[in-house]
């Protein structure tokens, strides 16, 4: 798993992180990572999700909002956050279902990539 960070300590990552990328950018390296992204997954969240959620439909990302009845991911999922996309953000209802959606969302968007 590669771990981009709002900071400079890489220490601070989490054991699950495999590639640490210490950015020292705070919440401006949220764009990084949906930048890096084919599709982004959002559970729960403050400030900092709906930053990358708003940075994600900018991107064209396809959106996963786990609704666990908390937080922005539960806020909108199944909505479509302006005019500027016709798609909504894909509901789901735990983080296998959030998972596997991603993955076909990926596969779909290769496909049309012609990858």
């Amino acid at each position: 798993m590669i771990g981009v960070l709002p900071g400079l300590v890489a220490a601070d990552a989490n054991p699950f992180v495999d590639v640490v990328v210490p950015t020292g950018m705070n919440h401006a390296r949220n764009i990084i990572v949906v930048a890096m992204s084919d599709v982004v997954i959002a559970v729960g969240g403050g400030s900092g999700t709906l930053s990358e959620i708003a940075h994600a439909w900018h991107h064209g990302r396809p959106i996963v909002a786990v609704d666990l009845g908390e937080g922005w991911s539960a806020r909108l999922a199944g909505e479509r956050l302006d005019h500027r996309r016709e798609d909504l953000l894909h509901r789901a209802e735990s983080a296998e279902a959030a998972v596997a959606l991603a993955v076909s969302l990926a596969g779909s968007r290769e496909a049309s990539r012609g990858f």
